[in-house]
């Protein structure tokens, strides 16, 4: 995205079931311009895999993950 104004950062962890309702209400947001950085901490759900597809649509998207810790 070109010069966002502000970042929104988005942890999420497994909520795939809350996850497309979460993401449209910050997306449905008006005002100056933003990236949402989404961050998935290590989900097991389709979580990412909704993410990814929404990125591809909406370039505000940018999907993020957590590396597991060693």
């Amino acid at each position: 995205m070109n010069d966002p104004r502000i970042s929104v950062l988005f942890p999420y962890r497994n909520a795939e079931s809350t996850l497309g309702e979460s993401l449209a209400s910050v997306l449905g947001q008006q005002g100056p311009n933003f990236e949402l950085l989404a961050v998935d901490d290590q989900s097991t759900d389709g979580g990412p895999e909704m993410l990814a597809s929404l990125a591809q649509r909406d370039r505000r998207v940018q999907p993020l993950a957590t590396t597991e810790a060693s």
